[in-house]
């Protein structure tokens, strides 16, 4: 376990190994996969995942101290009936969902900080067919099955009873509660559900990333913001090239902006919490096989990142979409003039413009073969040069 600050330094570091012969390390940080991380009211932090050891497959609950010191540790052989997640902790309590494996029955329930079960309920016919599940801040379960194109949703109180359900014909897969309360799905698409289950919204994928379909984009994340709105997170890619995203919406699926971050050789998002200045990005790079965290200001734009110090830092301008198909737009930071260039990778100039007095500058590259171009800005008072990358496909 590792704790950072703000600014990406180490405030302390802890490793466990429990014994475990399997120390092979991927892009979940290592052989102990967390599917869960919460802290607890106590401050403690609780991680709950699974790991293979001698060819069986255990489900384990880890719980620290705030210093990543190890207070307690469990397994379970996966599927057994005392596999538990704790996944939410609402008014000082935390909350959970688990499917018992020989019924497939799911269960909603409330345990303790020792991961003791106080309170446990049946959802009622949850039996019928597997589902995805999340619970929101006033105790509302909500279930979900993909069908044909679409999904089937249900809603339950805390108390297993089935009040609502509804089925769609708009896709859903990652589900997440935004903070006015709506339950909104992700699927390359965007979809907001009223608390009748009714669709209060819903945005197509082609307005929210703008890339052919064989790209993507393949999503990652859904995390609320403050304003109602929404973070999605993904990468796009193929064989070619990979390359993470960010998409924020507002709270009707607006998008406000999008952000590619060709720059870093990042080919898959793991999770984005946001903080009062910004946001967080953790990633994996296959190409270096190891993890990054990446600072965001609000609007999306790069920060620091102790890994990619020289990329981006500073940069006075940004690049979207990233990749491009039909065009390349670039946003100037402040009025920009100068002259503005573009390279194929073999150091062959694309194209050239003067630009004076300029917020931004669009491009057409439907004509340039797919690959790599890097875009170069020359200030004309100060003769500062910045460049950044694109792909285009």
């Amino acid at each position: 376990m590792i704790k950072y600050n703000l600014d990406g330094e180490v405030l302390w570091e802890k490793e466990h190994d429990f014994g475990f012969s399997d120390t092979s390390v991927g892009n979940s940080g290592g052989v102990y996969a967390i599917s869960s991380f919460v802290q607890a009211p106590s401050n403690n932090f609780i991680s709950s995942g699974t790991y293979h050891e001698s060819g069986v497959s255990y489900c384990y609950n880890f719980i620290t101290n705030t210093q990543g010191d190890s207070l307690f540790f469990q397994k379970f052989v996966s599927g057994s009936a005392d596999c538990i997640s704790p996944r939410y902790v609402f008014n000082n309590k935390i909350y959970s969902i688990k499917t018992n494996s020989s019924t497939g029955y799911k269960y909603a329930i409330e345990i303790d900080e020792n991961l003791e079960i106080i309170n446990e309920t049946i959802l009622e016919n949850s039996n019928e067919y597997s589902a995805r599940s999340i619970i929101d801040q006033d105790l509302n379960v909500y279930t979900k099955k993909s069908e044909g194109g679409g999904a089937r949703f249900r809603k339950y109180s805390i108390d297993g009873d089935l009040q609502l359900e509804e089925t769609h014909d708009k896709p859903c897969d990652l589900m997440a509660i935004n903070t006015e309360g709506y339950l909104t799905c992700y699927d390359k698409s965007l979809l907001q559900l009223n608390d009748d289950l009714s669709i209060r919204w819903f945005t197509p994928k082609e307005d929210l990333i703008d890339v052919p379909s064989s790209l993507g984009p393949h999503e990652r994340f859904i995390v609320p913001t403050d304003d109602g709105g929404l973070i999605l997170g993904g990468d796009i890619g193929d064989s070619f090239l990979s390359v993470i995203y960010l998409v924020k919406v507002d709270s009707e699926g607006v998008k406000e902006w999008h952000k590619s971050y060709i720059e870093f050789p990042l080919t898959e998002m793991l999770g984005l919490v946001a903080v009062e200045d910004g946001y967080v990005l953790a990633a994996y790079s296959g190409t270096l096989s190891n993890l990054w965290l990446v600072k965001l200001n609000e609007q999306g734009l790069l920060l620091s990142t102790e890994e990619a110090d020289g990329f981006t830092q500073d940069r006075y301008f940004d690049i979207y979409p990233n990749p491009a198909y039909q065009t390349v737009n670039i946003q100037f930071r402040e009025a920009f003039s100068g002259s503005l260039l573009i390279y194929n990778v073999e150091g062959q100039r694309m194209f050239q413009a003067t630009l004076y007095n300029e917020q931004s500058f669009s491009h057409a590259v439907e004509g340039l073969p797919s690959g790599i171009y890097i875009v170069q800005l020359l200030e004309e008072k100060t003769g500062k040069a910045q460049s950044a990358k694109f792909a285009k496909y």
